[in-house]
């Protein structure tokens, strides 16, 4: 018979383990207070919650530059559309809106754990070319968007940070 206590010690210490490394790794976890979604951010990040354009939270880089390079994720109810139409409306919304909006790759992807439209785009912001990532996905009837935003010169710089970000997406019940 297993012992209960070894499983639930067991279990704790994982956890704790966790949060170990994301303190020694430089991040630090953000679950949003209503809708339960968690994330690692660089603890050198600022979070801004309730941010422009709807967005639920932002992640604002530390790192100086012309432009402030930023991570945001933004939940609504999911449209009665499958998630490559979404991400085929979010690239006619995101046309509209960014001057030179140009998609560079539209692969399926993950948001966490789970499946999702990994977009990828460059776009012309005062200071020159933008990179934006947008990363859709729909989790229990709800739509997901994660977006990151930098210099386009800068974007192998914030690769495995933005792909941390990404891999640890959850959403909690």
């Amino acid at each position: 018979m297993v012992n209960k206590f070894a499983i639930v010690f067991t279990l704790l210490f994982c956890v704790a383990c966790a949060n170990v490394q994301n303190f020694i790794t430089g991040y630090k976890a953000y679950r949003h207070p209503s809708l339960q979604f968690e994330i690692v951010y660089p603890k050198s990040w600022k979070v801004v919650e309730n941010g422009s354009f709807g967005t639920q939270v932002q992640f604002l880089s530390s790192q100086p530059g012309i432009f402030l390079a930023n991570a945001n994720v933004t939940v609504n109810r999911s449209p009665d559309l499958t998630l490559d139409e979404i991400a085929d409306l979010s690239v006619k919304q995101l046309s509209i809106l960014l001057k030179g909006y140009e998609i560079k790759t539209k692969a399926l992807g993950h948001l966490g754990k789970q499946q999702a439209v990994d977009l990828r785009a460059i776009y012309e912001g005062a200071e020159g070319p933008r990179l934006i990532r947008s990363v859709i996905s729909i989790i229990n009837e709800m739509q997901y968007v994660f977006t990151f935003t930098c210099e386009a010169s800068k974007e192998r710089e914030y690769e495995k940070t933005i792909n941390k970000m990404i891999d640890s997406f959850t959403v909690k019940p």
